[in-house]
């Protein structure tokens, strides 16, 4: 028979039951090290997760200023091309009294543009000036544009001389291939008519009881009566 002690689990004192080891409380020392494993895990955890989301919140930037980018690009390539038939109309339109077919009243109309609008899409943009139309009223130009005041003398010699500031909407539809296609304009004849009455004395009482009718639309039949 072998004289050779048994050996003691690991950990357990020599002489030690099993059974009353295992009643034993864990050294603390134990259950501060499973303690910080469990709050590094969670550390962990809360890392990659929001390691995760940083990744997704980078690559959707990344995706945006890509859009972003190409569509600077793209109105870089365009604004060039509206600016210059947007120029280009109007000084066909409200700068052409210097030439010898454009009568030279027209050097006392002024255009002023108070906004610009883009809208439509990029292949095929809609630019829309909303501006204001200022000149003197002429006696064709009070002719043209309201029908109320043949035969009242004293309205029209009135009205001839005044000074007048119409409200006007000029919208460009371009082409895809950056040309313009066509063009719509609108004025507001009929308020700026309506404006004078208080400077008319009697005579503005005229203009509420007259079946004015006013032609709207083209701006260009005023510029091209104003003096």
């Amino acid at each position: 028979m072998s004289s050779r002690k048994r050996r003691s689990p690991v950990g357990i004192p020599a002489g030690t039951r099993l059974c009353d080891w295992a009643d034993k409380p864990m050294d603390p020392r134990s259950v501060a090290s499973r303690q910080r494993g469990k709050i590094y895990r969670a550390r962990q955890n809360q890392y990659q997760r929001q390691l995760g989301k940083s990744v997704g919140d980078l690559r959707q930037r990344l995706h945006n200023l890509s859009i972003q980018s190409a569509l600077q690009q793209r109105l870089a390539a365009y604004s060039v091309v509206i600016r210059q038939a947007v120029m280009t109309r109007l000084q066909d339109t409200f700068e052409g009294m210097s030439t010898s077919t454009t009568s030279k009243r027209l050097g006392r109309v002024r255009f002023h543009i108070d906004s610009f609008q883009v809208q439509g899409s990029l292949e095929a943009p809609v630019i829309k000036l909303l501006g204001s139309l200022r000149g003197q009223l002429s006696h064709s130009t009070v002719h043209q544009l309201y029908h109320c005041t043949p035969g009242n003398t004293a309205l029209l010699h009135a009205l001839i001389g005044r000074e007048v500031k119409c409200q006007t909407t000029h919208t460009l539809f371009f082409a895809a291939d950056g040309s313009l296609d066509h063009e719509l304009t609108e004025a507001d004849f009929f308020t700026q008519l309506a404006s004078l009455a208080p400077s008319l004395g009697g005579l503005g009482e005229m203009l509420h009881e007259l079946p004015c009718i006013v032609r709207s639309g083209d701006p260009q039949t005023a510029t091209e009566s104003g003096e």
